[in-house]
């Protein structure tokens, strides 16, 4: 089974995480995508709590409901540190070895990816699938590197989401129903 590791801080999850993982599925890029929260973010960002970010992941899988083919990978959230994507691809290949393995990133990754941990490793031992980002090339591919076609430019981030939520405005566009819900009840990123 081929398997997508779709990596971020889903903080909180919107719906151009969940347009991606339906295209990976929809296009028979892979078998499954396993959602993976990350414990810290690793330029050092602040990021909600992991259990109230994977409470909105999990509410996310329910909305795409496809079971079986979308899950959450907890890895890196039970790590005692921050892991590294090849660290995490690694230890899933280890772990489940008859599968096979890729990581998932925006196009706004490719001009930086060189200084990713064993990026160069990484890249010789599994496959990076690339969504396109607004306002970032996707000329920049590496060998192992695979554009993921058909899908319009993600114009969505969790940082603009933070924003509106600060000032008020409404976010029932940018994410699922039930995590607005969510966000609203636990009067999340308000301040």
């Amino acid at each position: 089974m081929h398997i997508a590791l779709f990596g971020a801080s889903f903080n909180p999850p919107h719906t151009a995480h969940r347009i991606i993982t339906e295209q990976l599925l929809d296009q028979g890029l892979v078998d499954q995508v396993w959602l993976v929260p990350v414990k810290q973010h690793p330029f050092g960002k602040k990021i909600l709590d992991q259990q109230q970010r994977l409470q909105m992941v999990m509410q996310m899988v329910w909305a795409i409901n496809r079971p079986n083919t979308v899950l959450i990978e907890a890895y890196e959230l039970n790590q005692a540190k921050p892991s590294y994507s090849f660290v995490t691809l690694t230890a899933m290949a280890k772990k489940f070895p008859n599968h096979t393995f890729s990581w998932v990133i925006g196009s706004d990754n490719l001009s930086h990816f060189s200084e990713w941990y064993e990026a160069q490793q990484l890249l010789k031992q599994f496959s990076v699938y690339v969504y396109p980002r607004k306002g970032s090339a996707t000329d920049q591919l590496l060998p192992g590197m695979k554009l993921i076609t058909g899908v319009s430019e993600i114009d969505i981030s969790s940082t603009e989401i933070r924003s509106r939520i600060k000032r008020g405005q409404d976010i029932t566009s940018l994410v699922d129903p039930e995590i607005a819900q969510y966000i609203k009840e636990n009067e999340l990123y308000v301040s």
